[in-house]
């Protein structure tokens, strides 16, 4: 558990490294059909490694495989230093935690609002995932509205993310979520709203080759 925040910022460095590996790919190819070809490559690999990805123990608790589940958990147990799991962790134990976990209830997406507290949570999570979401892409898809290179714009686009990656994991880790995400959205917010007002500069009406 103390590792997801961890987890997430390591994604996040990912994405910020294809976005500038995005624009020099770009640059190079500048057919659009075989830029496309050349993104879409790295997913075979992804696609072949789902044969050697392990499943997560949980769900392999879910579909009666305790055995392989086991296993998994004996792997898991090596990589974190540790020689072997604990004699309590058996295959018989995992199988009474499936049976207790077992239910016949099937869950939809509308128990979501049904509950008062999951509705509550829903809503918050959905319009605070769709303002980033539309404020993110709408700026990244006008990337070009600049009026300097496309392709520079693009890398510094994706390289500038890395230091604010890194002060929200540092923020994430002291702090907490809700504080480390809340103020960042606001200024973001803020600063988008002055921007509203300031007129544009004529260099940027100016179509540049």
């Amino acid at each position: 558990m103390k590792h997801h925040t961890l987890a997430g910022f390591l994604g996040n460095v990912w994405g910020c490294i294809g976005i500038m590996l995005l624009s020099l790919v770009a640059y190079l190819i500048r057919d659009w059909r075989w830029l496309l070809v050349a993104v879409t490559c790295p997913y075979i690999v992804a696609i072949i490694s789902i044969w050697w990805l392990p499943e997560s123990a949980r769900w392999l608790l879910t579909k009666g495989k305790m055995q392989e589940a086991h296993d998994l958990l004996v792997r898991c147990s090596s990589m974190n230093g540790q020689a072997q799991l604990p004699p309590s962790i058996n295959t018989e134990v995992l199988g009474k935690i499936a049976e207790e976990e077992h239910t016949d209830t099937h869950y939809s997406y509308f128990d979501l609002f049904r509950n008062p507290v999951l509705r509550k949570i829903s809503i918050c999570t959905g319009i605070v995932w769709f303002s980033m979401s539309f404020t993110y892409y709408g700026i990244s898809l006008n990337i070009s509205g600049f009026g300097v290179d496309m392709y520079l714009t693009q890398f510094i686009y994706g390289a500038i993310e890395m230091p604010f990656i890194l002060s929200i994991y540092i923020l994430m880790d002291k702090y907490g979520r809700r504080r480390s995400m809340a103020w960042p959205m606001l200024i973001t917010g803020f600063s988008l709203g002055i921007n509203v007002i300031i007129p544009v500069c004529e260099f940027l009406q100016t179509p540049h080759v």
